[in-house]
């Protein structure tokens, strides 16, 4: 039997929407920080990976407000917290 066509976009979008969000968080990140790169997202929280230790202070630092410039344009709160890693 065959499936309409709307049944099916709804069906994969529910299927891939974790990759779609992650894909969008990563792409929103950035637009709004100038360092790191977004390695990770899970549980709210978002991981970037940062060239050293100095970066890492500077961007925990400014999370608060990376975080909310994030989720307005995500529009919406899908991220909690910052963890910056070292490579």
């Amino acid at each position: 039997m065959l499936m309409p066509i709307k049944n099916l976009f709804s069906i994969i979008k529910k299927r891939f929407k974790p990759f779609l969000e992650k894909e969008e968080i990563f792409k929103a990140w950035l637009e709004v920080a100038d360092f790191g790169k977004p390695i990770f997202f899970k549980n709210k929280e978002l991981v970037i990976l940062v060239a050293n230790s100095a970066i890492a202070q500077e961007l925990q630092y400014q999370s608060f407000e990376i975080i909310k410039k994030i989720n307005k344009k995500l529009g919406s709160k899908i991220i909690q917290r910052l963890r910056f890693k070292v490579c």
